[in-house]
Parts: structure tokens; sequence; C-alpha cells
């Protein structure tokens, strides 16, 4: 089973992300790595910046622990016409 992250969803669940590790496979989208990037070059709330970056971090320490899917334009049409 596969558990899909959003950017939101990472962020909050930061402490936890591996903790159920061989339960399911972790997802997240290539286009919430670049908010996270952009969230920690522009946040200005440092409790949250925080939290990015320590996602970051622990994101960078555990690369084979989770799947990174590549966000095409074709997503969106093949959702759009199911």
């Amino acid at each position: 089973m596969t558990k899909f992250y959003d950017t939101c969803s990472l962020i909050l669940d930061v402490d936890h992300l591996f903790e159920n590790e061989g339960l399911f496979k972790i997802a997240i989208s290539s286009i919430t790595l670049m908010e996270l990037e952009h969230i920690k070059s522009k946040e200005t709330n440092l409790s949250k910046l925080k939290d990015v970056r320590k996602l970051i971090h622990i994101l960078e320490a555990n690369r084979d622990k989770y799947e990174v899917i590549i966000f095409t334009e074709n997503m969106i049409q093949d959702f759009i016409y199911r």
C-alpha cells in the first residue's frame, strides 16, 4: 500500500513520517519538493520555516524510504477526462 503526502501533510507529519516504515510505501510529488524549497527561501514564520528545514533534512537522510512521483501535464488531462 502507498501513502501519498502533499506538502501540508508532510510538514504536519514531519516528526512521525517514517515511524510506520514497512507498513506502507511513502510517495510525494515532485511539485511538493519544489514547494518545500520555495517555502524554505521565502517563509517568514519561524516555526513553519523550522519545520520545513527539518523535513528537508529528514527527506535527504532517508532518500531510499520514499518515492518521488514526477508530475507531468498528462496527469492533469488524465484526471480531467476520467
